[in-house]
C-alpha cells in the first residue's frame, strides 16, 4: 500500500521515518487493521504567516481543499456560511414632504438620506471595481447596510450620515449597530467578522478613530472608500 500511496501523491519520501516510527516502535509485533487515513503536516514560518496576513486561514483551506479534491471528497469551504443576498442598491427613502416641516428641517433630511444612500453606493462601486462583490442582507442575518467577505474574513459595514450637530449621536448609534452586526454574524458561523463603521466625512472629534481602534472596529470615512477593499483586522 505505501508504493501505491507514493505514486498517487498522497504520500513523500520524507514520510518513510513516521512509518517506520509506527510499524517498529509502536506497532511492533502485534496484528493491526489497517484503515484509510490522512495525516497533514505543513509549518509556516513567522515571517510567511506576516506575508499572508489575514489570507493564512484561507491559504490553509485551499490546500487542504486541493487534498480532498483529489480524494473525491467534499471541500472545506462548500461548509462555510454564506453570506448575505446580491447588493441592493440604496435608494433615498422617506421623502421630506412626507414629514411635518415644522419639526423636522426637510431639507437637512433630505441631505441625510441622500449622503447615506450616496455613500453606501459608492463603497458598493469600489468593492466591485477591485473584483468583489457587495452583499445586502439577509434573513436570518441582521439588517446591516453592506458587507463583503475576502479571504475567509467577513466585513460588515453601517454608513452613517453625519453634520456638525448630530455627529455624536450617529456615530454612537452606528457603533452600537456595528458591533452588533459583528456579534450576530459571528454567532451564525462566520470565523472572521470585521466590523465597520462608515461616516460620510471625517469626524471632527479624532478621537472616534482611537475608540474604533480600541474596540477592534474599522473607521472608514467617506473620503477613504478607496481603502475598502485593502482592509484587514483593525
Amino acid at each position: 500500500m505505501w508504493p501505491w500511496l507514493k505514486q498517487r501523491g498522497f504520500a513523500h519520501d520524507g514520510d518513510d521515518a513516521v512509518l517506520l516510527l509506527f510499524l517498529d516502535d509502536f506497532l511492533g509485533k502485534r496484528p493491526a487493521q489497517m484503515r484509510p487515513g490522512l495525516r497533514f503536516r505543513r509549518v509556516w514560518t513567522p515571517a510567511e504567516a506576516a506575508e499572508f496576513g489575514s489570507g493564512l486561514a484561507e491559504t490553509i483551506r485551499s490546500q487542504f481543499d486541493a487534498v480532498f479534491a483529489a480524494a473525491h471528497e467534499p471541500a472545506l469551504r462548500s461548509a462555510m456560511p454564506a453570506l448575505g443576498a446580491p447588493y441592493r442598491q440604496a435608494q433615498v427613502t422617506g421623502a421630506p414632504g412626507s414629514r411635518d416641516p415644522f419639526s423636522v428641517d426637510s431639507a437637512r433630511v433630505e441631505r441625510g438620506l441622500r449622503g447615506h444612500a450616496d455613500t453606501q453606493n459608492e463603497l458598493a462601486s469600489v468593492l466591485r471595481n477591485a473584483g468583489i462583490e457587495p452583499r445586502s442582507c439577509q434573513p436570518p442575518e441582521p439588517d446591516f447596510d453592506l458587507a463583503w467577505q475576502k479571504n475567509g474574513t467577513v466585513f460588515v459595514a453601517e454608513v452613517k450620515s453625519i453634520t456638525a450637530d448630530n455627529e455624536e449621536v450617529q456615530l454612537r448609534l452606528g457603533l452600537g449597530q456595528v458591533l452588533r452586526y459583528r456579534q450576530r454574524l459571528s454567532t451564525l458561523g462566520h470565523v472572521r467578522v470585521v466590523a465597520v463603521l462608515v461616516p460620510e466625512r471625517r469626524p471632527r472629534d479624532p478621537s472616534w478613530r482611537e475608540l474604533c481602534q480600541e474596540v477592534g472596529v474599522a473607521l472608514l470615512c467617506g473620503n477613504e472608500l478607496e481603502r475598502a477593499p485593502a482592509l484587514d483586522m483593525p
